[in-house]
Order: C-alpha cells, then sequence, then structure tokens
C-alpha cells in the first residue's frame, strides 16, 4: 500500500490504521517493521514484488519501534497526539525513513551496512511530502 507518510488507511491514522487496513486486505497480517522486512529478502519474499493494485513496489517505510520517534512521522506538534505516522506537516523537526527495494533482485537498498537502519540519504525525510512509498504487510 503506497502511502506518503501520514498513515490514513480506511479513516485511521498512524500505526494503527496500517495495521488495520493489512489485516482486512490480508487476515492475520500487521504492518512489517524494518526488521521483518530484512528478514524477508533473505526467504526471497520480495522479488519482484508488486501491490494489491499489481504496481511495482519500489520502497518502504522504516517502520521502527527501536528507532526515536521523531524518525517516525510522530505527530509531536503543538496539542498532537504523540502517535508514530500520523504527522503531515513540516513545522517540527519530526521526520520519516525509507529504504529502497530493488525490486528484481528482491534486496533492500539505502541501508547502513552496520546498524542495518536507513542511510543519511534515506532519513530524515518530510512526513507526507517526500513522495510515496509502501507498508508492506507481515504475518
Amino acid at each position: 500500500m503506497p502511502d506518503p507518510g501520514r498513515f490514513n488507511f480506511g479513516g485511521t491514522l498512524g500505526l494503527d490504521g496500517a495495521n488495520a487496513m493489512c489485516d482486512m486486505k490480508f487476515a492475520g497480517t500487521h504492518a512489517c517493521s524494518l526488521d521483518e522486512l530484512k528478514t524477508s529478502t533473505t526467504h526471497g519474499d520480495l522479488v519482484n514484488l508488486k501491490d494489491i493494485a499489481n504496481m511495482r513496489v519500489t520502497s518502504f517505510w522504516a517502520i521502527d519501534s527501536t528507532a526515536p520517534p521523531l524518525q517516525q512521522c510522530n505527530d509531536d506538534a503543538v496539542g498532537g497526539s504523540g502517535i508514530n505516522w500520523e504527522y503531515a506537516t513540516a513545522h517540527t523537526s519530526s521526520r520519516g525513513e525509507k529504504v529502497d527495494l530493488n525490486n528484481s533482485a528482491g534486496t533492500l537498498a539505502g541501508l547502513e551496512p552496520v546498524t542495518g537502519k536507513p542511510d543519511a540519504a534515506h532519513m530524515g525525510l518530510q512526513c507526507n511530502f517526500s513522495g510515496n512509498a509502501w507498508v508492506a504487510c507481515c504475518l
């Protein structure tokens, strides 16, 4: 499911909306974390991956519960919800992270080799203004 970084699926914002959409489309699934995506590459699950609209997947949002909230499009605005993947403007320091998918090889690119986290070019992206990336569904 491609999304601009402010997850809004079925009228529900944030990771809860992404999880609900995954479960609705593929019963028993949830939005994949970055670690789950990395594991999927070792099993060949991402080779020639297409989404539910039959579009080639080219990147993923790096959903990582261990990352600081301000790297997870956190709604940190005054009076905001404080929920990750819900922020939609650029007036605070909240940003998001993406990883690219080499679709034909099924490998993730743009990961820093030591930590396995997105590299500098894929970090600090403005939420809702940095183009779409996909949210994958995992068991």
